[in-house]
């Protein structure tokens, strides 16, 4: 009789041990599957729609806002998703919310500056720092592009801001960007010589325009008179004098993130691809490099990805930024400010 409930003893000890193993994977997945909320952020007279995305297990998390790159950009920019998985998973929330005029969120981004776009991340900010799942001493930015800009601006007013990340974001202003951006695009079509310079004085006459007004006619008449000429083939036609791009873009054109970056003092993290055509790369690094150094903050660190593209992708579709950017942001949070 011993013998034989030694065994039963033994098969049920088996059977325990296997029905154990076989739920790892699903309870793995339910730890690691992270838990969403919906919000309403207030910022001003605008309400923003937002997603907080928290670690499924409990307690008061750190967590990254999310800030857009240019134009119509909100929650289901697939990209983000990405950020968000790998963010999630390494244990820091996500919030990320619509941009003004998008999905659910008011205003309208044509007609917002980047004070505006700055005041919204302000009151994520804000909100974060009432949330009863989110550690008020671990908040961080991470700005896409563009939004490194609105990022940098946030963190140079906002006490509460502990880190910092700056992804593909120039750091020269605005108006050497597009030039940088134009004469990338012209070289590409075969653009050179005189061809490329009336191309880019082009740019430099749209600029003027945008910044103060003058110019609209001489503006209209040069594409005018361009129809069929080889530096024409990128530029559809004349914008409207009432576009919005025009204020949009002028009150845009002479803001350098570089500038605000030296009155930042947390750490932060600046990344490139190495084949981006948007941002200017070295110079770009070259100049955040220095406007920390004017900070004094021996807390910024900056890289270039080989192979990889403004969205710091490589031609094989992998994001070797992603798990070093979450690897430093978990580093981050386990300091002290």
């Amino acid at each position: 009789m011993v013998k034989k409930r030694s065994k039963r003893n033994g098969l049920r000890f088996l059977y325990a041990f296997l029905l154990v193993l076989a739920a790892l994977p699903l309870l793995a997945l339910a730890l690691l599957n992270p838990r969403q909320e919906e919000l309403q952020i207030q910022s001003g007279d605008i309400s923003l729609g937002a997603t907080l995305t928290l670690p499924r297990f409990g307690g008061r998390h750190p967590v990254v806002v999310i800030l857009h790159g240019s134009g119509d950009d909100g929650r289901d920019n697939r990209y983000y998703s990405y950020l968000v998985r790998a963010l999630t998973i390494s244990g820091v929330a996500v919030l990320l919310y619509d941009k003004r005029g998008c999905g659910a969120s008011g205003g309208d981004w044509r007609s917002s500056p980047f004070r505006s776009l700055t005041d919204d991340a302000l009151a994520a900010i804000a909100a974060m720092k009432l949330h009863p799942g989110i550690d008020p001493a671990r908040i961080g930015l991470w700005g896409c592009s563009e939004g490194g800009a609105v990022a940098v601006w946030a963190a140079s007013e906002s006490p509460d801001v502990s880190f910092l990340v700056m992804q593909s974001t120039p750091g020269v202003s605005f108006s050497q960007q597009n030039l940088f951006q134009t004469q990338t695009a012209s070289l590409a079509a075969g653009l050179t010589g005189e061809d490329l310079e009336r191309r880019l004085g082009l740019q430099r006459l749209m600029h003027d325009v945008a910044r103060s007004g003058r110019g609209w006619e001489e503006y209209s008449a040069l594409l005018e008179q361009s129809q069929g000429e080889a530096w024409r083939a990128d530029i559809s036609g004349t914008l409207a004098r009432d576009d919005y791009w025009w204020s949009w873009y002028g009150s845009k054109l002479d803001f350098n993130p570089a500038d605000k970056l030296a009155l930042v003092k947390v750490p932060v993290r600046a990344v490139w691809g190495e084949n981006d055509n948007l941002v200017p790369v070295g110079e770009s690094e070259n100049a955040l490099q220095q406007a920390a150094a004017r900070a004094d903050n021996p807390r910024f660190v900056s890289k270039v990805y080989p192979h990889a593209d403004h969205s710091l992708l490589t031609p094989e579709g992998h994001m070797p930024q992603l798990w070093e950017t979450a690897k430093w942001i978990r580093t981050c949070c386990s300091g002290s400010r």
